[in-house]
């Protein structure tokens, strides 16, 4: 539901101001659970007062079938799932008409859906899918080699991949770990983009965490954004970026100064604890959440 808090204002006095975006309260992150059983938790979810569910990447991604090239011990890691090959939703978690089924009974329940969202690169590997879609190196079902920022030769590195996390240029246009870029700046790509969030909106979600969102141009973030339809609640879907610890933050290694850093939206603050069952998030509703991108000085 929208929120709202109270700031001070440049005279001192109290100012309240409100969000229009969807605000999650408890959320249970129940990460690469398979839809139907997504769907039958959201029941037991909504009696112990969980408001919110975040979900595995649907679309349709890498289905290895030789070990190598990131594990030599599993051939089908979980992170098979964050590297893309399309935009249907054939995954090892079901396919689409279960992900639209989890999607209703969790909204019945009163438990709103929050997709993982990788729309920063497609794979960087393989050549087949779970959804058994066949693809080659650059050229896939919606997209081209014009489409990606180390074809084109937008990449300043000499490989293709990031070898400096302090150049912008490198984080945000070069491969990360392999997994090829896609030109997010270019139309085409961000109306692909924004069609299949707006599919999975659509069919009931509720927001989104944006995979990889520090390997993104925060114009191209806003963009993509304002391309997003309203939720079924009325309110624009929630996004936030990822803060998973097995990417190290983009600048980490630097920490920008306050002149470099330009920012939109509102602030949040996480909260974790350990539960039997879930690992839930609270998202404290008195902070907005802030995003931030670093530019260079003049």
């Amino acid at each position: 539901m929208p929120l709202s808090w109270t700031v001070p204002a440049a005279n001192g006095a109290p100012e309240t101001r409100s969000t229009s975006v969807d605000e999650p309260g408890v959320t249970a992150s129940l990460w690469e659970w398979n839809w139907k059983s997504i769907g039958r938790e959201c029941a037991v979810l909504a009696k112990d007062g969980y408001t919110g569910v975040q979900v595995a990447p649907p679309q349709n991604s890498l289905k290895r079938t030789e070990l190598g090239n990131g594990s030599d011990t599993i051939l089908h890691p979980w992170w098979e799932v964050y590297q893309p090959v399309s935009y249907d939703l054939t995954s090892p978690m079901g396919n689409e008409d279960q992900f639209k089924a989890m999607v209703r009974k969790c909204r019945k329940a009163g438990v709103k859906v929050y997709v993982d969202a990788v729309i920063n690169h497609m794979t960087g590997q393989g050549h087949t899918s779970y959804g058994g879609v066949d693809y080659t190196p650059y050229h896939y079902e919606d997209y081209g080699p014009n489409d990606f920022h180390v074809k084109v030769g937008e990449c300043p590195s000499s490989d293709g991949g990031i070898q400096d996390f302090n150049n912008k240029l490198q984080v945000f246009k070069c491969n990360l770990v392999g997994l090829e870029d896609l030109r997010t700046e270019t139309d085409k790509v961000q109306e692909q983009l924004a069609a299949y969030l707006n599919k999975l909106i659509g069919y009931g979600v509720s927001g989104f965490r944006v995979d990889a969102a520090k390997h993104i141009g925060q114009d191209d973030l806003d963009a993509i954004y304002a391309r997003l339809n309203k939720t079924k609640d009325g309110v624009k879907p929630r996004t936030g970026p990822s803060r998973s610890s097995e990417e190290a933050p983009a600048f980490s290694r630097r920490r920008p100064s306050p002149g470099q850093a330009t920012c939109s939206g509102s602030t949040q603050q996480n909260r974790f604890r350990q539960h039997s069952r879930v690992t839930p998030m609270r998202i404290l509703g008195a902070s907005p959440r802030l995003r931030c991108s670093v530019r260079d000085r003049a």
